[in-house]
């Protein structure tokens, strides 16, 4: 983790996001929010915890999965399916997970995609329906190949 230079990915700088798990608050805590991160949600995202950020029900159900990636250690791919009346309008989220230099803390580095405009449509549409799908190392080489 202590390589790990986020300035170094300057074209996906706007669509990352790194979240920290805070064990005395029992939530992750948002440290870095890219501009396409911040403006595809309803409130500012740097220093939130995810509790905050998204309404119960959701943030236990994100908490879980995140979880579960640092458990099966595998990267994990979320499609978001926000409702339009007309159009198909998706987004996608690489879920990483991550441990601090001390192997103690767990570190979400995720990196968001949307195939429309996240500020116009995020404001208008707010309702997503998400889906997880698990990656394994063999599978993200497989679509580097």
């Amino acid at each position: 983790m202590k390589d790990l230079d986020v300035f170094k990915f300057p074209k996906s700088l706007s669509s990352l996001a790194m979240f920290v798990y805070d064990p005395q608050k029992g939530d992750y805590v948002c440290r870095l929010a890219g501009e396409m991160v911040n403006i595809s949600h309803p409130t500012h995202l740097k220093n939130s915890m995810l509790s905050e950020v998204y309404e119960k029900d959701l943030a236990c159900k994100i908490r879980n999965h995140w979880d579960q990636a640092f458990k099966i250690q595998r990267a994990l791919c979320v499609t978001a399916h926000l409702e339009h009346p007309i159009e198909e309008l998706y987004s996608w989220r690489f879920i990483l997970p991550l441990y601090d230099e001390a192997k103690s803390g767990k570190v979400i580095l995720s990196l968001s995609v949307y195939d429309y405009d996240a500020a116009y449509y995020h404001d208008r549409y707010n309702n997503k329906k998400y889906q997880i799908h698990e990656l394994s190392m063999d599978d993200i080489e497989r679509q580097g190949a």
